[in-house]
């Protein structure tokens, strides 16, 4: 078997029926020049064993333990053997050829000289089951939206549709389908394995924007999220979980004097929500 160029890596977590879709839709008989990795984040709907059983020639990661997203995508890019990741959601309907052509975009703009232009990553069009398009580009945040993400966390994670040919230097893109060169990676830091859910993908782009490096956005490249979409309304449990991370991300990246604010903010919130019980 050839050595893989490309290696597409899912994260799972209780998503056995939109895992299953997703595997049979990539085709894996074409499969000749990326390999397929599934990590599977302690699922208790038998996921794992569905793929073990119907899918041998995926490698499997078990994970013992619900670690999150970043801690999963590197716990697989550590064993990956190709020089392009393409990072995706349990619940993305594409043929491997499209992940691929994916990464060969990546594979060759990373080969420029000009650090302007070089392209270490890229997104493709993202499609809802319903094939409008869907939500993927996010503004990175500021002091503005990190006070509305503690009262409000997914308005501060609000997202649109992208228009341009590459992820705008403010910006962040989605983790749903993000293909990057790993030898970038390496040279910008890993994933963030604290970040468990939310904002690994403002991390990661920020630090990209940081190199001067570009991420790139195939609107020729389509895929479907049968999934929701970033903009939907969430749980309580998420929205706790996004504030924690939006904490993260400015504890690494804003300036201590808004970090006080925040905290600040993230009190009256406190006080407000015990007052409304």
């Amino acid at each position: 078997m050839a050595v893989a160029q490309t290696s597409v890596i899912i994260v799972n977590h209780n998503k056995k029926a939109s895992l299953h879709a997703m595997l049979t839709a990539l085709e894996l008989e074409h499969a000749t020049t990326s390999e397929v990795i599934v990590v599977d984040n302690a699922s208790f709907d038998g996921s794992a064993d569905m793929e073990a059983s119907e899918f041998p020639q995926v490698r499997l990661v078990r994970g013992q333990h619900n670690r999150g997203f970043a801690a999963s995508a590197q716990r697989a890019i550590n064993s990956a053997s190709g020089s392009v990741a393409v990072l995706c959601h349990a619940d993305l309907v594409a043929p491997i050829h499209t992940l691929a052509e994916l990464a060969d975009h990546v594979r060759e703009g990373s080969k420029k000289a000009s650090a302007g232009s070089r392209v270490v990553a890229a997104i493709p069009r993202i499609l809802d089951r319903n094939r409008a398009d869907q939500p993927s580009i996010g503004r990175l945040p500021g002091l503005g939206r990190g006070m509305i993400g503690v009262f409000s966390p997914s308005s501060a994670r609000k997202c649109h549709v992208p228009f341009l040919d590459h992820v705008a230097d403010h910006e962040w893109a989605s983790f749903t389908c993000f293909a990057i060169d790993l030898d970038a990676l390496s040279r910008v830091g890993m994933l963030d394995p604290r970040f468990f859910l939310y904002y690994a993908d403002a991390d990661l782009c920020q630090r990209i924007h940081d190199k001067g490096w570009r991420i790139a956005i195939r609107r020729d490249l389509s895929i479907v999220h049968t999934g929701a979409s970033p903009n939907d309304p969430l749980p309580d449990h998420l929205k706790r979980i996004m504030r924690k991370d939006q904490q993260l991300y400015f504890a690494k990246h804003r300036p201590t004097w808004e970090r006080k604010l925040l905290d600040v903010d993230e009190k009256v919130y406190r006080f407000l929500s015990r007052e409304a019980v």
